[in-house]
Formats: C-alpha cells, sequence, structure tokens
C-alpha cells in the first residue's frame, strides 16, 4: 500500500526535525492563543499542519493529472503522476511492447521523471493495487486520523519539540 510519508513511523521517529515554518507555525499558535500551551498541545498542532501540508501537497500534485495506473494505456507526451515515487509526475516518452510468461502481453512506457527515465507497465491486464485508484477520490492522506497519529508518535514528537525550543532563548 502506498503510504503519505506523515503517515509512517519512520517519518515522526528518526526523520522527524523542526523546520523554519514548524518554529513560525509555533511562534504564531503562542501569539493565536494568548496563554500558555503544553508540549503536547504544541506537538499535536504541527502534527496535524504537517499531514494537512502534506494532503494539500498531494492534491495539487494529482489536480488534473493522470495517476499512473498499470492497465490504462498511455501515448507519448502525456503526463502521469506516481504514487510510489512520492507523487513524482513524469512524461511517457517511448512505447514498446512487453511480454511475461506470467502477465503475458502488454506495453512498457519509458517515463521521464526528474531528468532519469524509467519504465512502467501499461495496458496491463492482471490484478494491480494501483489500478483501484482514481486520482479524483485517492488520496490516502485525506484519510488521516490526527488523534491516532498522535496517540502513536506524540510522545516522541513532543520530546524532539521540547529539547529543539529548550534551545531556543526566545521559548
Amino acid at each position: 500500500m502506498i503510504q503519505p510519508q506523515t503517515l509512517t513511523e519512520k517519518y515522526w521517529g528518526a526523520q522527524f526535525t523542526l523546520t523554519e515554518a514548524d518554529i513560525e507555525l509555533i511562534y504564531n499558535l503562542f501569539l493565536e492563543k494568548e496563554k500558555p500551551l503544553t508540549i503536547e498541545q504544541v506537538a499535536r498542532y504541527v502534527m496535524i499542519n504537517r499531514v494537512t501540508e502534506e494532503k494539500n501537497e498531494i492534491e495539487r500534485r494529482l489536480s488534473g493529472r493522470i495517476l499512473y495506473q498499470p492497465a490504462k494505456s498511455y501515448q507519448v507526451g502525456e503526463e502521469s503522476v506516481f504514487p510510489a515515487l512520492k507523487f513524482a509526475s513524469g512524461k511517457v516518452i517511448s512505447l514498446r511492447e512487453g511480454n511475461n510468461p506470467q502477465d503475458g502481453l502488454f506495453k512498457v512506457i519509458s517515463v521521464e521523471i526528474n531528468q532519469k527515465v524509467r519504465e512502467f507497465a501499461a495496458e496491463l491486464t492482471n490484478d494491480h493495487v494501483l489500478n483501484q485508484m482514481s486520482s479524483d477520490s485517492w488520496n490516502p492522506a485525506a484519510e488521516a486520523d490526527a488523534d491516532s497519529l498522535v496517540a502513536q508518535y506524540g510522545v516522541e514528537v513532543s520530546a524532539k519539540i521540547a529539547t529543539h525550543l529548550k534551545k531556543q532563548s526566545e521559548f
């Protein structure tokens, strides 16, 4: 299953660090609330903001673009978004025939993504998880449950935020 980064343990664990945008967000939170907040409240706010930003970014990347699906037909020049590649977009630059004893006949599309050429299956008739998605309705970040994320990772995120903020005299 393709999963947005903010829904993974890796993102909130080893990878998590506060950014300048997070610091600005925290400043604004204190100005808006005009009262002391617990580190857990701050962490929750940061986490919800990060999930919302990723959801919006995925929607932006999918907007008006074709979601890559192995069952679809593609033409040279078409652009698609590839969820398994962190929603990178690429342009089809060539087509060729493909054959696999397990999958039968299909097409292979060469796609330029970030100045690299990668190949993907097209017109593939067997079941594939990517064929069950729709660019109009599919955004797994939209289904993120903030409460469960905070319950799972909030303690670790709170500790990292507290450590970072202690180093800054204004906090």
